[in-house]
This record gives structure tokens, sequence and C-alpha cells, in this order.
């Protein structure tokens, strides 16, 4: 293998080939990517590129794969590879060695194959893999991966937890775990049932990932007996010598060994610290006339043994006590687990890079692999790699090695100062493990290692500044200082220069390359970095609300709100700077401002189709008429009115039905045309409708985004089954939280976003308010080998070398995300450091040996001169009304607008579009038509005719018509589970007694619906028709209404679920 510094233009040309870019902030790595992916390109064989002779090198586009961590990444190089082939075949911008008519011919190749173009996210690439290999995994096919575990696993939870009350071994477990939570841990409250969630889910992927059994209790227990049995017989032992050599020793020295003799398991070892002198002339008076004895020291270095063991393993063991409760509870989890994934048709998200490496594995082996996926991979990109993991690495290194067999190539980028996703398994000694991977060394036949050492994105003085500061942290006593400052006084020196010596050089070796080069005819930019130091009459966040305040009112003068981002370290941070600038009417943008389910409008969207769908829901039609100015503006009605009314209006029927007979005029001309015709529409039309109808276009120009994306996520829903209101209304509820419309590149707002998110994006201003990073060990659950025993344990001083690495590992991060947060500014960079009144060293005052480098003058560091942009008072001028409330148009009725309907331009179109067809008889629908037919069965003496009547009844009354092709087959189905269900014994009594469809509220106000519900005066019965198979939610949903039932009554309350296509029936009592 031959390391060579291969020139750019030609690096392609040496096969096989690892090639290392290191690529500091702002240095180009993109447009790096996007190069090497267009020169790999341009040497693959297409049609306008063919060669007849034979070369063991050649490639096709379709083997180049680059990798990215995000999609945002993903889509940038897809967008930049396709914009710099147009600009080379519109000869703006010629790529060497690529003509006019080849970028062209790529273009078209790229657009009519766009799927096959492979860029794709280390996450997409995983899964692609397990899904290739799902049945050899003993997945199902179209396994669908879950990300949130606790969402996924919570109702399973809560199932083993109501088995309790019948199962006496689980209700032990379940009283341990309470107990645990209740009398050891800072619960302030009884409602423990989240932590108790918490604290088993936590667990979970420890048991997942564990090879080895958790050692019982029982052993754990009898081994502690032992030792501690141990040191009552040495003190006693020990107590005795002292005596009969007439020792002289110190009054706490006797009690400690009194105390050892006579204590008990959760006594010893005593706290005294003569206990743990480390000689045994150190607990005994100069006074004494005595020595002792070469027996006696060696009863006590014995007893010191024993004490310094249970300090520190025997503290683990006893903690690993604790957890045991929970593990049990897991334990019944994860048994659970291989059924429920199945049935459900989901695996965790979590668990599909250790799948995926069992798929790559030999057993499967690579070229299976490449089978499945329908192509081979010659030349891999990968970028970010400082965030790569072990287990995503273990994946991809075989593709690797298959990729250099073939005569091709590794190139991976990235940046080791930029590695602040260890948190999620990131392994930043990758990046140089890599070239030292005997298997790749075997078959690479050249190595380059580059650098890009040009800062293309900042200012002049940005540049320097960062420069000064981030260089320091590659001499390895700087580094030293900091962490020594961090680390506590009372861990053992041997240990503290063990983590000092394994740390330190991670700093130093990842902050070599800091330096950096500025580019040529760079602005000279602006810095401001301001210390403020602890004062005990201010608190700092009051100092750091003014000086940002009176920053942003400055910079307004000179620039756009749009060009500031401020960059916080954590949401709670994020909350509290944008409350502090809406005080002040300054625009602000967060991560949150884009949710749509907080936007005011999509929320009255979502009123209205809650409408549409159950118009019996009075909370979703006050929504309507009087949550915002979607309809009430156009209504016509006086606020106060309408708050008189709803205080006196009629209470014994729906709140619908009420304004419909007090205000008909509204509700005949906005109201009855989606009414009436909310059978036939689909949650796509009824909102497609509401805005033509309500003028929303022109109404609300400025939420049109907001709108357009929510209209998207209908659409994406309904291509997924949820095409229906109420199917996309049980959409909405599983994924609405999430939904998000993307943030407008141009918008005079100030941004404010967490570091993590700011990385890979580059602002004009930027602004640090806090450099407050947290500094705390790793306190969380990990399983372990203790002395032979195998435990799961939270992470404590106990274990001080793994606990108080993680500490420095932490440092290390927060060090990354400073250089992170300091090297997005393209223009201005604004810093204040705040010092706090803790005991514990922040990391603001951690850092201070590479502060000091700066040139302060009264604990501010200023360079540089501020920026203008030129067009900034016309801006100004041009927005000085853009204050004023916006004129709501009201439509005026006339004959044209009261005749109106939902889809009235249907029968106008030129193509037959049949909404039934569109539609069909889904499997839910069909569950819908029974529940129609069961809603509308009456039993008398001759059950065949009424099943029959109750047929033709719903067909009727169906909101959509059966299709022909199918009706017959429809009717025999429907007519077979009628017949089995007036069969049976307690039907005629349920349905002589009870009361269908009704309506049930919860504390909350929130409605739901039974389908059947009995009161024969003794007790209550809910009777909840399901089809299809069984399922863990339809017990949680007629549980559910139960326990609403409950609350309300003291009377006995059942529960059944009739299984009609299983002919089957499950009670709950």
């Amino acid at each position: 293998m031959k390391k060579m510094n291969i020139q750019k233009s030609s690096y392609e040309e040496y096969f096989p080939l690892l090639r290392q870019i290191r690529a500091s902030a702002g240095s180009g790595k993109t447009y790096e990517l996007t190069y090497s992916f267009l020169s790999l390109l341009n040497k693959s064989i297409n049609d306008n590129n063919t060669n007849s002779s034979y070369n063991k090198y050649e490639h096709s586009w379709t083997s180049i794969l680059a990798i990215t961590f995000t999609n945002r990444a993903a889509a940038e190089m897809q967008q930049r590879i396709i914009t710099r082939l147009k600009q080379a075949a519109l000869n703006t911008q010629p790529i060497p060695g690529l003509t006019s008519t080849q970028a062209a011919h790529w273009i078209n190749i790229f657009l009519r194959n766009y799927s096959e173009l492979n860029i794709c996210t280390i996450d997409s690439l995983l899964h692609t893999i397990v899904h290739s290999t799902a049945l050899e995994l003993h997945l199902p096919p179209d396994f669908q991966p879950i990300f949130s575990t606790e969402e996924a696993l919570t109702p399973l939870l809560d199932s083993i937890l109501k088995k309790t009350q019948h199962n006496e071994r689980l209700y032990i477990i379940l009283k341990e775990a309470c107990s645990d939570i209740l009398f050891h841990t800072k619960h302030n409250n009884f409602m423990i049932g989240s932590t108790l969630r918490e604290k088993v889910l936590s667990i979970l992927p420890l048991l997942i990932n564990g090879e080895q059994e958790i050692t019982s209790p029982q052993e754990i227990t009898a081994h502690l007996t032992i030792k501690i049995q141990s040191v009552k017989k040495i003190a006693t032992e020990l107590a005795s010598c002292i005596k009969n050599e007439q020792l002289s020793i110190h009054s706490n020295f006797k009690k400690a060994l009194e105390a050892c003799q006579i204590g008990t398991q959760h006594t010893i070892p005593p706290k005294s610290t003569m206990l743990r002198k480390p000689n045994l002339t150190d607990c005994i008076l100069k006074s004494s006339k005595n020595t002792p004895s070469h027996h006696t020291i060696s009863l006590y270095n014995t007893l010191q043994s024993l004490i310094t063991y249970l300090d520190t393993t025997g503290v683990l063991l006893k903690n690993s006590q604790k957890t045991i409760p929970y593990v049990k509870l897991a334990k019944e989890l994860y048994n659970l687990l291989p059924e429920f994934f199945c049935k459900q048709r989901i695996i965790l998200a979590e668990l599909i890079p250790s799948l995926a490496q069992q798929a790559v594995s030999g057993h499967y082996g690579i070229s299976e692999i490449f089978c499945k996926l329908g192509t081979n991979l010659q030349h891999i990109l990968i970028d970010e790699f400082q965030d790569t993991s072990h287990e995503q690495w273990a994946v991809i290194q075989p593709f690797v090695v298959e990729a250099l067999s073939y005569g091709g190539s590794l190139t991976w980028v990235g940046d080791v100062k930029q590695a602040i996703y260890g948190w999620r398994g990131g392994d930043t000694t990758l990046f140089e493990k890599v070239l030292s991977d005997p298997e790749l060394q075997s078959i690479a036949s050249y190595v380059q290692k580059e650098s890009l050492p040009i800062n293309w994105r900042s200012a002049y003085h940005i540049v320097n500044t960062n420069n000064t500061l981030f260089t320091k942290l590659s001499d390895h006593n700087i580094v030293q200082s900091i962490f020594s400052k961090i680390l506590p006084n009372e861990i053992a020196p041997t240990i503290k220069n063990t983590i000092l010596s394994e740390q330190v050089p991670l700093v130093t070796q990842s902050f070599a390359d800091a330096e950096q080069s500025i580019a040529p005819n760079k602005k000279e930019g602006y810095v401001y970095i301001q210390r403020i130091l602890n004062d005990e009459e201010s608190d700092p966040d009051t100092v750091v609300h003014d000086r940002l305040i009176n920053i942003i009112h400055d910079i307004q003068t000179r620039r756009s709100l749009g060009d500031i981002a401020i960059l916080v370290r954590s949401n709670k941070r994020a909350m509290q700077v944008a409350n502090w600038l809406m005080e002040k009417n300054i625009p602000v943008v967060t991560e949150n401002s884009f949710l749509l389910i907080e936007h005011p409008i999509i929320l009255q969207f979502i009123a209205i189709l809650e409408f549409l769908d159950s118009p019996q829901n009075d909370l979703a039609f006050w929504r309507i008429i009087n949550g915002g100015n979607l309809v009430q503006p156009l209504l016509n009605i006086p606020q106060q009115k309408l708050d008189e009314w709803i205080c006196i209006r009629n209470r014994s029927q729906p709140l619908y039905l009420a304004f419909k007979a007090d205000f008909p005029d509204a509700w005949e001309h906005w109201i009855l045309p989606f009414y009436d015709d909310s059978g036939l529409l689909s949650a796509y039309d009824a909102i497609q409708e509401s805005i033509d109808r309500l003028k929303i276009k022109k109404r609300f120009p400025k939420e049109m985004s907001f709108i357009r994306r929510f209209l998207e996520i209908i659409y994406i829903a309904s291509t997924k089954g949820y095409d229906s209101i109420s199917n996309f209304l049980e959409y909405w509820k599983q994924h609405g939280h999430k939904e998000k419309t993307p943030m407008p590149e141009n918008i005079a707002a100030v941004r404010i976003m967490t570091i993590h998110k700011s990385k890979g994006l580059q602002f004009p201003i930027v602004i640090i308010p806090w450099h407050d990073f947290p500094l705390k060990p790793n306190d969380s659950l990990i399983q372990t080998c203790v002395d032979g025993f195998n435990i799961i344990v939270k992470q404590s001083p106990a274990m001080p070398k793994e606990y108080y690495s993680s500490l420095l590992k932490n440092v290390c991060e927060s060090l990354n995300l400073l250089y992170v947060a300091w090297t997005r500014a393209e223009e201005e960079l604004y810093a204040l450091i705040t010092s706090t009144k803790s005991k514990k060293i922040s990391f603001a005052e951690a850092i201070n040996p590479i502060l000091d480098y700066l040139s302060w003058d009264n604990n501010i560091y200023q360079l540089g001169e501020k920026t203008y942009t030129s067009n900034h008072t016309a801006m100004l001028s041009s927005n000085k009304n853009s204050t004023e409330i916006p004129y709501i148009y009201l439509e005026t009725k006339d004959e044209s607008t009261s005749s109106w309907r939902p889809m009235h331009w249907l029968p106008q179109l030129r193509i037959f579009r049949n909404p039934v067809n569109e539609l069909g008889i889904t499997s839910k629908r069909r569950g819908t038509f029974i529940h129609h037919c069961l809603q509308y069965l009456c039993i008398s003496k001759n059950p065949n005719i009424d099943i029959s009547l109750a047929i033709d009844y719903a067909i009727k009354r169906f909101p959509l018509p059966l299709p022909s092709s199918q009706y017959n087959i429809i009717v025999k189905d429907v007519l077979s589970i009628l017949q089995w269900y007036t069969s049976l014994p307690k039907t005629r009594y349920w349905i002589q007694f009870g009361l269908a469809e009704q309506t049930l509220l919860d504390k909350n106000n929130n409605i739901y619906r039974v389908d059947l519900l009995v009161n024969n005066g003794k007790e209550y019965s809910v009777i909840e028709y399901k089809t299809g198979e069984t399922s863990l939610q339809h017990i949680q949903q007629l549980q559910k209404y139960l326990d609403i039932i409950k609350e309300t009554t003291s009377l006995p309350v059942k529960g059944y679920i009739i299984y009609l296509d299983l002919k089957r029936i499950h009670t709950i009592e």
C-alpha cells in the first residue's frame, strides 16, 4: 500500500484507493464531495462513454454511493450535482473533463432514473439492507420502523402491569418497583406510572443487546453477606489485638471498629475516615507507648481492603439490586416483543443497525445483499464520518472491502472538531482507525490523506479569532489544565492521571488542524465577546437579557433581522430567548414556530374535519364558530351575542342542532353544504373546498405555506390508506405533533435554534448568549461485569474511572459544540460568557485558559468594523405599515353563493370521476358498513327478517354505495355475521335495552363513543364490535370506556368485545 500525494484532477486514476479528507468548518466539504462524485461519474460507463478495451476498474454510475447523515445534507448534495451538471450543460461553468453534451446526457439520465442516484443517509441505507433481508432475519417483509420506543411499547407494558391484579408473582415485582420509586427516589407524589415506565423501558435496550444473563439478587446478597461477615470477624480480631498490645488509638477509630463488629448489612462499612487511612499508624496516637505487631498491621490492611471493596464494588452490587424489579418487568416485556413485533408488523428503529450487521455478516454475505439491492457498489463516499458509530461502520466496512476488491475506492470526509453526536453513539476515533484496518490495508493499493485548509465562510477577523482560540486546544498543557479544573479533587491521583492520559490526547489530536487560511477578498468582519462576571447583586440572565436586546437593536439599524441567528445549548434556553424578544416586539423564528399542530388555522381545519366526522362533537363545532378568524368573521354574529348564546342555548340537543335552530342563515350558508355532503368528501376534498369557500388564499396569503403543507400531508396520508375523514384524523392523532412546514430561507425574523441544529448551516450574524454548557458525567444504566457478577447498574463514583471519563468525554463534546457555534458566522460574531454562582466550576470558567489569549479591554474583546446592508434603509421605509392588521374579507350572501355545494365543479369535468370507485370498499369501510347494520338491528320473533331489514336500511343510509361487483359478496358476508351474532344468548337483551353509538365524556372533556351501552339498573354492559383480527388496542380501548363509566357510578361494569369475523367474544370485568 502506497501513501501518495495525488493530484486532485487525477486522483480517481489511482485505485483501489483509501482517501481521507479533513474538512474544518466552512472549508467547502460539500463542494469537495460534489466534485469527487462528478469526477467518478465522468469516468463511469454510459451510452456516450464506452471503450472497447477491457478495463477492470470500469464502473457504472449506479455503483457510486454517497452517504450523508441527514436528509438535508443528502438533498443539498443531490441539488448541487444537478446544478453543476446544468451549469456545465449550458457552458456557464464547465466541469473539467466533461463536455456540455456529456453533462446534458447525464442530466437526462438522472431525471429519468432519479431514484437510482445513490445519495442517501446512513439510516436509510441500513433500513434498505434490513428490508431486503427481512425474511432471512425473521421479520415481516412489510415491517415499519418505530422511532419512539416509549410510544410503541407503553401499551404492551401497561398490559403486563394490569396482569398484576391476578398474578401474585408480577404483583410482588410491581410492589418492589413502586416501593423503590416512593422511598428511594426524589419522586414527590404518588403518580408514579410515568416514572415506572421510564425505568423499565430504559433497561430494555440493555436486555436486547446484552449477551450475558443477569446475576440473580440472591447470589449478590450471599456474596455481600460473606464480605460483611469477614469485616465483622477481622474488626473483632483487630480490636482484640489492639487491646492485647495496649495500643493507644484515636477514639474515632475505636468507634469505627465497634460499628464494624455490631453493624448490619445496611450500616457496614461505617463512614469513618479512620478505616480508610493508608496505614494503621495513622490511627494510633503519637502518645502510644507501644507499636503494632506485624500481625496487627496485616489485620488492618485486610480490613482496609475489605472496606475499599465495599466502598466500590460493594456499592455497585448493592445499587444493582435496586434495579432488579425493573429488570424483571423488562424481561417480561422482552419476552413478548417477538410476537408483538410480528403481529404489529413493526420493529424498533434502534435495532436496525444490529439487524443490518447480521444481514451483512458471513452467514448471508455481501454478494447476496448486492443481489437483493439490485446493484453493485464500487465507489463509496461518506460525509460527516466523525459521527459514525461502531455499529454503522460494522455494516459499511464489508461493502468497502467488496468495493476495493473490485478496484474501487472509499472517500470519507469529516471534522473531528465538530463531533457533537457522541450521545448517539458516534465514535471519533474511527476517523483514523479506518486507515489501520488490516483488511482494508491488505486490499488498498493507494492511501491519500488530504486537508481542506481554507475557510470560505467567515470574514477575516472571525477566522483569526477562532484560530487564536482553538489552536490552543492542540496544546497538551492547556487541555490538561482545563480538564484538571473540572475533575473533582477527591479522585485518587492514579485514577485521575489515567483518565487524563486517555482523554487529553483525544482533544489535542482533534484540534491539531484547527488553524485555517482566509479566503481571498473576504471582508474584515466584526467580533464582539464580553465576559459577564459573577455579581452577587444581579442575576447573570438579567445582564444577558439587557445586553442581548441592545445588540439586536443595534443590528436592526444596520441589517435585516433575518440575518441574525441566536444559538443556544437547549430548547429551554431557546424558549427563554424567544419570550424575551417577543416581549420587545422583535419577530422571532424557532423550530416550533413551524409546527402545524400549533398553527391556529390548521387547528380550525382539524376542528372542521372532526365535526364532519362526528357532528355530535360539541367542542369541535364550538372551535369552528368561535375558535378564530377562519369561520367566525363570516357568520356575521357579534362576539357578545355568541358568548351569551352558548350560556343560554338548548342543552338537550347537540350544539350544532342548537346553532341550526337559533342561527339558520349562518348555518345554511356556511355549514350546511359541508354537513350534507360530508359522507362523500375525502379529507383532502373537505379542506380544499373549505379553502375555496372561505376564500383562504385572499384572506390569509401569508399563511398559505402552512396550508399547502397541510394539504400535502393529507395527500401523503391518503396514499397510505388514510383517505377518509375519520381515517385521516386517526393518522393526524398519531403523526400530527411532528409535522411542520419548512423554514423559509428569506424571512425578516431572528432565528433561534440549538447549536446541534445549526451544524452545517451558516448565518451572516451569529449571537451566542450563553456558554453554560452542562458538565455532567454519564449516570445512565449500563450492563457490566463486576467481580464476576453480571449486573445492570447506574454509573456512579463507585466506578471512578468510567464515571469521570464520561465527564471528560462530555467536556470534549462541549468544546466541539463551542467550535461549531463560533464558526457559523459569516460577517459578525457576538458571544456573551457568563460565570455562575455554583460552587462547581462551569464550562465558561473552565475555558478561561484559551480565552485569556484574546486581547481583553475591561472584559470586552472587540475586533473589526460593524457591517451594513446598503438597501436596509429602503427596506425599513417600505415596511413602515407592516404592523397594520390586514383587512378580513367578508363575502356577502347572494343567490350564487347560497346554492353553493362542495365539489360543485365535479360534473363540469370532461373526465369521469367516481368518488365511490376511488374510495373503494376497504376493510375499514367494510367494518363501518357492518356497524351501520348493527346500529339498525332490532330483534323480534323472526331474526332472519330483522337481519334483512337492518341490511337494507343500512345500504340505503350508508354514505358510500356498495360497488356492484362486490355487492352480493358483502351482503352474504354480513348476513352470516349477523346470523351468528343474533344467535348469542345475550344479544336480544343487549339490543332491546342498549343505547347505540352512546357518547362518553371523560374528566378532560375528551369525547368517546361506544357501540352499545346497556344499563339495566343493576349493572352496565359496554359492547364493542370489531372486525378483523384481535388486537391489544381493542382491549385498551374498551378498558378506557369502562374506566370512564366506573368514575361516574357505583354499579358493576362489564365489557364485551364482539369479534364478528372470528365469531368470538372477549369479556372484561
